[in-house]
């Protein structure tokens, strides 16, 4: 990856992981979060109509260019998990059997990050020094967000981190030099450089406030679940015409 550009699939991810000398043991955790991952987040979508499975990624990829650990990178690709992940048990949070997963998955330590994140991220905007990978794992988040001026996009959902208030930038800035050091500033900076500057069309810009999930099989050609059926059956036992 280059500087400054976040990973966006699991392909870029695991290069750049590779490329920062990660050993077999780190990649294989890897994979499995990422797998988990990918299971959670079918269907969902930012706001902006970009993949939510992407922005893990690039969550993650944040944490690696900084030289973060493969816990706190494997915590990314997760940090949602316990907010939105859809893991079809109809329960909400982070139950017992859903930390057991996760835990299997991506690790304990990389797990109670998910926890500590899931528990807090409602509560306060500010970035403190006391739960450090907590608040570096909202850099992260941060940082995403803006990639490829992602705000810009997505005009109805509020956010900090797309402010064009500069106090609001100051406070990410400082947390991230404080935080992280030259390379995170870095970053923020050219990424608020891009969204400064990046003209976006009306008919690319949408209203959705949230993150939402799209169900399969909802274009306008979609078919009655009894004539698919019916369609599977007549190719597998082609009618024959009266002779």
């Amino acid at each position: 990856m280059g500087p400054n550009v976040l990973a966006q699939t699991n392909l870029q991810l695991y290069a750049q992981r590779l490329q920062s000398g990660a050993s077999a043991e780190e990649m294989a955790r890897l994979r499995a979060t990422y797998d988990l991952a990918r299971q959670l987040f079918v269907g969902a979508y930012r706001p902006s109509h970009k993949p939510f499975l992407c922005h893990l990624v690039g969550t993650a990829s944040a944490l690696s260019s900084w030289g973060e650990s493969p816990a706190l990178i494997a915590a990314g690709l997760l940090h949602s998990a316990y907010l939105y992940g859809d893991f079809g048990d109809g329960a909400r949070g982070a139950t017992d059997e859903r930390r057991r997963l996760l835990i299997a998955e991506a690790g304990a330590e990389a797990e109670a990050i998910v926890l500590r994140y899931t528990q807090s991220r409602h509560a306060t905007k500010e970035l403190a020094d006391e739960d450090r990978e907590y608040a570096v794992l909202r850099l992260a988040d941060s940082r995403d967000e803006l990639a490829d001026a992602g705000p810009r996009y997505a005009l109805g959902k509020p956010t900090d981190v797309g402010s064009d208030q500069v106090a609001e930038r100051e406070r990410i800035l400082a947390a991230a030099d404080r935080l992280v050091g030259p390379a995170a500033v870095s970053d923020f900076v050219d990424a608020y450089r891009c969204l400064d500057t990046l003209l976006v069309p009306v008919c690319l810009e949408t209203n959705d406030r949230s993150f939402h999930k799209v169900p399969p099989s909802t274009s306008p050609i979609a078919r009655h679940p009894l004539h698919r059926q019916f369609l599977r059956l007549t190719r597998k036992f082609p009618l024959r015409r009266a002779g």
